[in-house]
């Protein structure tokens, strides 16, 4: 119990200062201290602490630790002696407050997104496999070459 009150207390505030760090904008000196008093709370909730560190200083029972460290292992495929124990403690706050997903399933977003990417001049193709990268004289990337050997310039 007390390490899930550590999450709600301080995963949060975390998360919002390192989404707001991203945020900023510019590099004068506004900016710069704005960006040092961001870090300065995201570093209270000591994000180099591990997952074992924290876990391990709350919970004793050896199968409750191994799921509590290992949120991470599905993310980012870290070792919980080596991942920030933000990282699984954001996991595990998505499930108790209640996952999330789009009203309809995930062919609701795909749907929305379509015609903005077409609009846009893009196509989607579904289920075509990529076998390589096509790219210009420079060598930057041009198109792919489907595994059907259509080509698709971009």
């Amino acid at each position: 119990r007390a390490y899930l009150e550590k999450c709600e207390r301080e995963l949060v505030p975390a998360n919002n200062a390192l989404l707001a760090l991203k945020a900023v904008p510019g590099r004068g000196p506004v900016a710069r201290w704005v960006r040092a008093r961001l870090w300065d709370r995201l570093e209270r909730t000591r994000p180099g602490e591990t997952s074992r560190e924290v876990v391990g200083r709350f919970v004793r029972d050896g199968p409750a630790r191994a799921v509590l460290e290992g949120g991470q292992l599905l993310l980012q495929n870290c070792p919980p002696d080596e991942a920030s124990w933000l990282v699984p403690a954001t996991v595990l706050s998505m499930y108790s407050r209640g996952a999330w997903y789009p009203v309809g399933g995930s062919q609701r977003l795909a749907s929305a997104l379509l015609p903005h990417i077409e609009a846009a001049g893009g196509r989607v193709l579904c289920r075509a496999r990529v076998a390589g990268v096509l790219t210009d004289a420079a060598g930057r990337a041009a198109g792919v070459r489907l595994e059907n050997g259509d080509e698709v310039r971009a």
